[in-house]
């Protein structure tokens, strides 16, 4: 596939509603990677040792 052909495909117009509801999107899922980052770097942290016999 050229150029050329990739210039003639449709591009969609967005109303300024739908780029508003992609950018809230794109927001909460940005806001959902850096706490599970968190989360990560949190479990990384631990220093697992074994399970007690009496954790219930």
């Amino acid at each position: 596939m050229s150029a050329k052909d990739v210039e003639k495909f449709p591009v969609p117009e967005l109303s300024e509603e739908q780029i508003a509801a992609e950018q809230h999107a794109f927001d909460e899922q940005t806001k959902l990677i850096e706490k599970r980052k968190l989360l990560d770097e949190t479990i990384r942290s631990f220093e697992f040792t074994a399970i007690p016999e009496d954790w219930r």
